[in-house]
């Protein structure tokens, strides 16, 4: 009867482990030989400056770190005409707010909001709402993007060009993250955002990401996305699965990926982050949320009891097939890593990512778990309890002790998004 039970086990997490591959394979693919490489710098290239649409890029701030005034530099000195650019904070008393006055005065296309403190949904919901207000409605295209990255001279060109070019109704970017750490969180943390990097690359799954994000203000429109937002805790999962029913066109910018070094990070502030990753989706994905379970569970069981089944095996009496065949599961399982972490392995040895996917893929369903049960959102300071559907029911706010960065590169606390 074991044995039984133990080939239906190995069956299922092939299949699991099988449909994984294919989707970081294809999303790989994508990202280095896609669409966006091969046609949309046609488009960027033939544009003349005045054929470009009215763009407002909105950048909602909280706090300042080490890189902040360097990151809104890089935003006012986009190459793209005409353009203007709105910094977004609850009240002048954020600590970014002098920052940004003194570049205010420096750049006429750049503006401060003062969104005010919110108390019936996501405080970058609001302040995301209170920048499209302001930006008036001529604004033909409307771009989102977060403070704590720093763009390069032609990413608002790129991010806008599928818009111009009527390919898509709205156009994402990500992250990519590089480490120069040994330290396990670190490289656990790099794993999962190369991961989720991966994915985003498959055309089939057209998630977004509200770091890098860009949509037509009448696909806005239509989509009632102001609407959508006035009570959800956050942005970009739920448009997400809008626009997936709604059947409109999204593309993934390969070459709009936000660059990140990361020297230091606690797991309190990993297990913060990924926790809201896993709670987003289970509000507003679940059937998502489910099938990632379902997945990460079956890893689980590839990365802890395959290989100990592989080692144990002959004294449980299992056959030796089933022995050789659980090891090669662990090996494979283990070894997308090749697939996932290649362009951030700077040098660590290849053990060291295999063991840092086996940590990755048992905290993560450690975190799915507990999301099941979660009804509280920690983020940047304030706690957010909510129902079922993601809504805001209540607010609390309190300092916000996010640990600062031993190294400059990168600071310590949680990722924002």
């Amino acid at each position: 009867m074991l044995e039984y039970l133990v080939w239906f086990l190995w069956v299922i997490a092939i299949f699991a482990f099988l449909l994984q591959a294919f989707a970081l394979l294809r999303g790989r693919r994508y990202i280095a030989h896609g669409f966006c490489k091969r046609v949309l710098p046609r488009i960027a290239e033939r544009t003349p400056d005045d054929g470009w649409p009215r763009t407002v890029l909105i950048v909602p701030c909280r706090g300042k770190d080490n890189e902040f005034i360097e990151n809104i530099n890089a935003f006012c000195q986009k190459d793209f005409p005409g353009f203007r650019l709105l910094t977004v904070v609850e009240t002048a008393d954020d600590p970014a707010y002098p920052h940004l006055r003194g570049l205010s005065e420096k750049y006429a296309h750049m503006e401060i909001v003062q969104a005010g403190e919110s108390y019936g949904r996501g405080q970058k919901n609001h302040n995301l709402l209170a920048g499209i207000a302001a930006a008036g409605s001529d604004a033909e295209a409307l771009v989102f993007a977060d403070s704590d990255h720093k763009p390069d001279s032609g990413w608002l060109r790129r991010m806008v060009a599928p818009l111009h070019g009527n390919i898509a109704d709205i156009v994402t970017g990500y992250r990519r993250i590089r480490t120069s750490s040994r330290s396990m969180v670190p490289m656990v943390y790099t794993l999962f955002v190369g991961y989720l990097r991966a994915i985003m690359g498959d055309p089939a799954f057209r998630s977004l990401w509200g770091g890098s994000l860009a949509i037509r203000r009448s696909t806005f429109e239509e989509l009632r996305v102001a609407r959508l937002w006035q009570n959800a805790v956050v942005d970009d999962v739920p448009l997400a699965e809008l626009a997936r029913r709604s059947r409109s066109r999204i593309i993934f910018r390969s070459d709009c990926l936000f660059e990140e070094t990361v020297a230091a990070l606690t797991g309190r502030a990993f297990s913060a982050w990924a926790l809201r990753q896993v709670q987003f989706l289970r509000y507003f994905s679940f059937a998502s949320f489910v099938f990632v379970w379902c997945i990460q569970s079956l890893g689980v069981y590839s990365v802890l009891f395959a290989p100990l089944i592989g080692m144990v095996g002959g004294l449980a009496g299992i056959g030796i097939p089933a022995v050789v065949l659980h090891l090669l599961l662990a090996a494979g399982w283990m070894g997308l890593v090749a697939v996932v972490g290649r362009d951030a392995r700077a040098g660590l040895p290849l053990w060291k990512w295999c063991l840092a996917t086996a940590v990755c893929t048992t905290w993560v369903w450690k975190l799915l778990l507990h999301s099941f049960f979660s009804r509280v959102v920690r983020w940047h300071g304030i706690a957010y309890r909510v129902n079922s559907r993601g809504e805001v029911r209540s607010v609390q706010r309190f300092p916000c002790d996010r640990p600062d960065s031993e190294n400059k590169e990168k600071r310590c606390s949680a990722p924002s998004r």
